[in-house]
């Protein structure tokens, strides 16, 4: 296979296979775009169905383990926004959404309520994203209209304003996968209200299983929450914290945590600190380990899975939010790893093009496995 290797202004590399396939952090259409019908594309418009690290790593004739690790979070990442790869199957137009109101430039309104429109003629609606500020608004699946089964679509969205400048975007994303291209608007709120941080910090030593007992990640959790609170007044009218470490980290204390954020408000902001161990199950799926885990078998015992801490984050009401784990597993997949994939080009004969690297970016950084838009 023939690879082009593409490198945006701030020296993210997109890696494309002549099918179309791609994998890498450059898919804005900033440095590349897809062309179909003489029409350029940008590459998110079709990311459910052409971003494939395991399609790539399988050109590069990388480790068949590797492959399959990317195989899997291609698997876990369509699961999650319930589509298989049946619904991604064929090619069509792409959906079209559009505002069906006048929105102001500026308001002293703290929340906007506005009407869209959204319609694709070959393949039916799947939902609605709306995101403001970056952030989506409905969670990271959107507004389900997929029960309709309808080929159009238009209803009410209610969006929260933060002071100053709100970007809000919508688009609409059919059965295929394929989105639409975004509609998006600038409105200034003048609203005033204080805001308040949330800060939750869980952190573990000691665990029922104590040969695996750590060192300084209680503290670390503790100091997180430490320097947080002092910053009150620096930004934030308030900052509400709250700590667990040890024993008191369990599976039922994220319900606490979810509690704790509920309190907030969409002008609000919150932050999840995670500090201990860190594991994967035999379908790579990561665990963060409680006091109370079972370390051979994290899913039955004492681990609480990514996904759940996400959607610990994604039901807070809160429009800026942060998630830290420091664990194990918690990142991309290791350097090593990344390097024999990389090392692979050359030795097994395969032909690239490749673009120069823009000046001053001198550490390169290939998208890994445990990078949560695989």
């Amino acid at each position: 296979h023939e690879l082009s290797l593409y490198f945006d202004g701030d020296g993210n590399l997109t890696v494309v296979n002549n099918d179309h396939f791609y994998t890498g952090h450059s898919r804005d259409g900033a440095s590349c775009s897809m062309v179909k019908d003489g029409r350029a594309y940008p590459f998110t418009q079709f990311d459910l169905m052409r971003n494939r690290p395991d399609v790539i790593l399988r050109n590069l004739g990388a480790d068949p383990s590797l492959i399959e690790v990317a195989r899997l979070l291609r698997e876990d990442r369509l699961r999650k926004m319930s589509f298989d790869d049946s619904d991604l199957a064929g090619e069509g137009d792409l959906p079209e959404i559009t505002f069906e109101d006048d929105l102001p430039l500026s308001t002293t309104e703290n929340r906007l309520s506005f009407a869209v429109r959204a319609s694709d003629a070959g393949t039916v609606l799947d939902r609605i994203m709306v995101y403001s500020n970056g952030v989506p608004v409905n969670g990271p699946q959107g507004v389900d209209v997929s029960g309709e089964n309808t080929h159009e679509w238009e209803g009410k969205i209610s969006v929260p304003l933060l002071a100053g400048t709100n970007q809000i975007e919508i688009s609409a994303v059919n059965r295929r996968g394929v989105s639409s291209f975004a509609e998006s608007v600038s409105i200034s709120s003048q609203a005033e209200l204080e805001s308040t941080l949330y800060v939750v910090a869980l952190g573990v030593n000691e665990y029922r299983q104590s040969e695996h007992n750590l060192n300084v990640a209680a503290k670390d959790a503790e100091d997180v929450v430490q320097f947080f609170a002092d910053a009150s007044g620096q930004g934030w009218g308030a900052v509400e914290t709250l700590c667990l470490t040890n024993e008191e980290v369990t599976k039922q204390s994220i319900s606490r945590v979810a509690e704790f954020f509920s309190q907030a408000d969409p002008h609000d902001g919150a932050i999840l600190f995670l500090a201990g161990h860190g594991l994967l199950d035999d379908s790579y799926d990561y665990y963060f380990a409680t006091s109370e885990i079972d370390f051979e078998n994290p899913g039955d015992t004492g681990g609480v899975k990514f996904e759940e801490l996400e959607l610990v984050l994604s039901r807070c009401a809160a429009l800026r939010k942060l998630g830290l784990i420091d664990t194990c597993h918690a990142g991309e997949l290791d350097e090593g790893m990344l390097a024999e994939a990389s090392s692979l080009l050359e030795a097994n004969g395969v032909r690239a093009t490749g673009f120069p690297k823009p000046r001053g970016k001198q550490n390169q950084k290939i998208v890994g496995a445990r990078d949560r838009e695989l």
